[in-house]
């Protein structure tokens, strides 16, 4: 990490209480007695000055404890997020035509069930194709959801 931290390198800042977040560029690196600093010109215009190159984490994580970052790394973890709810939607396409309803996906209809039940579940102590056969019995309707 601490390489890729030379002038003219991109950086994100994720902000806090009182500092919005921001982009900015690495102005200048000095080291002297007490470690290895760098300077930020943000784009708004902000000097960040004397910053240490500790401050800076190789991964951005989304959160307070990750605050300054690579732009490279900030646009990632962006890509990542946006990958991630890309293959939500499509995995919960198709469950209720466009709409979204969560407990038609069969991974998150089985989310409120008690840790108990899933475990008998997963231990095989519980038939869940016969259970599921007896709940669309007493509703009337067969193994393909067609009445009886």
């Amino acid at each position: 990490m601490d390489k890729e931290l030379k002038k003219g390198t991109r950086i994100y800042y994720n902000g806090d209480m009182a500092n919005e977040e921001g982009l900015g560029t690495i102005t200048k690196r000095a080291t002297d007695k007490f470690g290895d600093y760098v300077y930020i010109k943000m784009d708004d215009g902000r000097d960040i000055n004397r910053l240490p190159v500790a401050a800076f984490s190789e991964k951005y994580l989304g959160h307070g404890g990750t605050r300054f970052v690579t732009e490279e790394a900030y646009k990632l973890f962006r890509q990542e997020a946006v990958d991630r709810i890309t293959e939500e939607l499509e995995e919960r396409k198709g469950y209720s035509g466009n709409e979204i309803d969560d407990a038609l996906v069969p991974k998150y209809a089985i989310q409120p069930l008690r840790t108990a039940v899933l475990v008998r579940f997963a231990r095989g102590e519980i038939d869940v194709k016969e259970l599921a056969r007896k709940e669309l019995e007493s509703r009337g309707l067969d193994e393909n959801g067609h009445r009886l």
